[in-house]
C-alpha cells in the first residue's frame, strides 16, 4: 500500500513506479524475502530476519496485519550498530570528563574545611557530601559503560 523513497531505492524500484494495489510478489524483491513473507502469512506471527542485500546488512521485520496485508520494515543494521557504539562511547567519555572536575572540587572542599570558621564547617561538610554523591553517580556511569561494552 505504501513504500517510502529509501525502500524503493534499496529494492531498486523506479521512483515513478506505481506499486499501490499491486501484489508484493509482482515487485522485484529478492525471492528469499518473498519466501519469508509466504511463511509468515501461514503462521500469522511477527518475524525478524537478517539479510544481506546490495552490500548492506539489513534487518527485515515482517508483521502480518490482515489476510492480504503485511508490514515490512527494513532497517540498516550497520547504521544502528554505529549509533549504539557512539552512544556507549559518549557515555564513557562523559563519565570520565566529569570525574576530573569532581576530584578537583573534593580537594578544594578539603582545603576549605581547614580555612573556614567553625560556624561555616557544616556548609563545607554538605558540599563534600554532595560532591561525593556526584562521584558515586559518575562511577556508576563508568561501570555501566564497562558492562555494556563487555556484553557487546
Amino acid at each position: 500500500m505504501y513504500i517510502n523513497k529509501q525502500a524503493k531505492k534499496l529494492l531498486s524500484i523506479k521512483k515513478d513506479s506505481k506499486i499501490l494495489g499491486k501484489s508484493l510478489y509482482k515487485l522485484k524483491i529478492p525471492d528469499e524475502i518473498k519466501r519469508e513473507i509466504q511463511k509468515l502469512n501461514s503462521t500469522k506471527t511477527f518475524k525478524s530476519i537478517s539479510y544481506f542485500f546490495n552490500e548492506k546488512e539489513l534487518e527485515i521485520s515482517l508483521m502480518p496485519s490482515s489476510k492480504s496485508t503485511t508490514l515490512i520494515l527494513l532497517t540498516n543494521k550497520r547504521s544502528l550498530e554505529y549509533q549504539r557504539q557512539l552512544q556507549e562511547r559518549m557515555l564513557g567519555d562523559a563519565a570520565h570528563e566529569l570525574k576530573t572536575p569532581l576530584t578537583a572540587l573534593m580537594l578544594l572542599g578539603d582545603r576549605l574545611d581547614n580555612l573556614v570558621k567553625k560556624k561555616d564547617r557544616p556548609l563545607i561538610k554538605r558540599l563534600r557530601k554532595e560532591i561525593l554523591r556526584l562521584k558515586l553517580m559518575v562511577n556508576d556511569l563508568l561501570e555501566l559503560s564497562r558492562l555494556v561494552n563487555s556484553i557487546c
